[in-house]
C-alpha cells in the first residue's frame, strides 16, 4: 500500500540458497526425532509411547520451527522514520530497525559507480536486505537503492531494498540533501 503520508512495500525472500538449506536441515531435525524415538522403542520392546511422545514433540515443534524459513522484508516510511522488519510464516513481525530519515547520511542506486565507491568509502559493520533474493541476476532488472546510516548501536550501516516512486517521495522530503537524482 502506498499513499502520500505513508509508504510500505513488502518482498517475499525467495526459496533459494540458505533457504533451501535451513529447510533441508529442519527436516532432517525432525526425521531424527522420530528415528530417535523409534530406536528407543525397539530397544525398550515398546515402541508406541516413544512415537506418541515424537509426534506431540514434532506437533509443537514444527510450527516454532518451519515459518523461520518463510520470510518477508518490509519496509515503511512514515512521519519522517524508515523501519525495517522480517516477517516470519505471514504473522510473526519482528522490528529489525527503525531510524529517522533526516539522519540518513547518503541513500543512491546501489549499481551505481559513484554510489559503489561511496558504500565502499563509507565500509559499512551491518548490512540489512530487503531484497526477494540474494541473486544478482534476479535483481538485474529491480531498481535496488542503498541508505547509509548509523544504527541504534552506533554502527556504521547500509539498507538494501526496492525503491518505488512514493519511497523515492519520501527521501527526497526528509533527506532531500543526501538523497541521489533518480534515473527515469
Amino acid at each position: 500500500m502506498e499513499n502520500t503520508q505513508f509508504c510500505e512495500h513488502a518482498v517475499k525472500q525467495k526459496t533459494e540458497g540458505k533457504w533451501i538449506a535451513k529447510r533441508v536441515g529442519l527436516i532432517v531435525i525432525y526425521s531424527f526425532i522420530l528415528l530417535f524415538a523409534a530406536l528407543l522403542g525397539l530397544l525398550y520392546q515398546n515402541i508406541l509411547p516413544f512415537l506418541v511422545v515424537a509426534a506431540l514433540i514434532e506437533i509443537g515443534l514444527i510450527p516454532l520451527t518451519w515459518r523461520r524459513t518463510v520470510v518477508e522484508y518490509e519496509y515503511a516510511m512514515t512521519g519522517g522514520i524508515l523501519t525495517f522488519s522480517h516477517i516470519y510464516g505471514g504473522s510473526g513481525h519482528r522490528e529489525i530497525f527503525s531510524v529517522e530519515l533526516r539522519s540518513i547520511e547518503a541513500a543512491f542506486p546501489y549499481r551505481s559507480e559513484t554510489g559503489m565507491k561511496r558504500l565502499n568509502e563509507y565500509a559499512p559493520e551491518k548490512q540489512y536486505f530487503a531484497l526477494a533474493s540474494e541473486n544478482e541476476e534476479e535483481n538485474r532488472n529491480k531498481e535496488i537503492w542503498c541508505c547509509l546510516f548509523e544504527n541504534e548501536d552506533g554502527k556504521r550501516s547500509a539498507f538494501y531494498f526496492e525503491l518505488t516512486d512514493t519511497a523515492y517521495r519520501f527521501l527526497r522530503m526528509y533527506a532531500n540533501s543526501a538523497t541521489a537524482s533518480r534515473k527515469v
